[in-house]
């Protein structure tokens, strides 16, 4: 869906804890900043790194997806453990409308997150290969 030539625009904002976290060893976290980077230089998708320098920042209320449309206003999708809500009212969607706007104040630029992500990946050392030296 990605590679699609009219696919969807998607602008992703990480929290750096998240590039550290390490969930399924160093080759499987890897594995996934590799995957990361390669999505990341699409022409539709925008990951940005949300600094730990950013200190306090809507973010850490917990993951929220933004979803907009070209023929209907913005709806928010929250997930926790095992519930998912989507909110379509605008005064429930607006606090999350505004907190990105907050947070696009201390996300890291695109050449920058990319870097971040790269030097995390660098510094797993379990000693397995990076993904795209596996074959």
């Amino acid at each position: 869906m990605l590679t699609r030539p009219n696919g969807p625009k998607l602008h992703f904002l990480i929290d750096e804890s998240a590039l550290t976290r390490s969930v399924g060893g160093a080759r499987v976290v890897r594995g996934q900043l590799s995957h990361l980077l390669r999505v990341g230089a699409g022409p539709n998708v925008s990951i940005r790194i949300i600094p730990r320098t950013a200190g306090v920042h809507p973010g850490l209320d917990g993951s929220f997806m933004v979803l907009e449309f070209a023929d209907r206003p913005p709806h928010v999708y929250i997930e926790a453990r095992r519930v998912g809500l989507f909110l379509t009212r605008p005064p429930d969607v607006e606090p999350f409308t505004a907190g990105l706007l907050d947070l696009e104040d201390v996300v890291l630029n695109g050449d920058r997150s990319a870097e971040l992500i790269s030097s995390s990946r660098e510094g797993l050392s379990d000693g397995a290969p990076l993904a795209e030296e596996q074959s």
